[in-house]
């Protein structure tokens, strides 16, 4: 799942995805991704984010190393949470964020 890391970091309480769930960010271009279940993109629709599915591929560094390189780094682990993002769950953290 892909958005802009500004809304990403906008969530804020227990609800935040990077709570719960792996979470990258690529910083140069400003966009954060979390790691959510195979199948997510087939009904994904929250709006300003956009969730890759099948022929998409994402590089990162190993979330194990200690340096992490400029670009795409790890803001929350997977070792630190090895469960992928519950989509009813990201997408409620989401919405509620933006509903006013």
């Amino acid at each position: 799942m892909s958005l802009p890391a500004a809304r990403l970091f906008g969530v804020t309480g227990p609800e935040a995805p990077w709570r719960t769930a792996p979470v990258f960010v690529d910083a140069p271009v400003e966009r954060a991704y979390i790691l959510v279940p195979p199948g997510t993109a087939a009904t994904w629709d929250v709006p300003d984010t956009s969730c890759l599915g099948r022929g998409f591929w994402i590089s990162v560094a190993n979330p194990v190393e200690r340096r992490q390189p400029d670009c795409a780094r790890w803001h929350t682990p997977p070792t630190a949470h090895p469960a992928l993002a519950d989509p009813a769950a990201l997408r409620a953290a989401l919405t509620a964020r933006t509903t006013p």
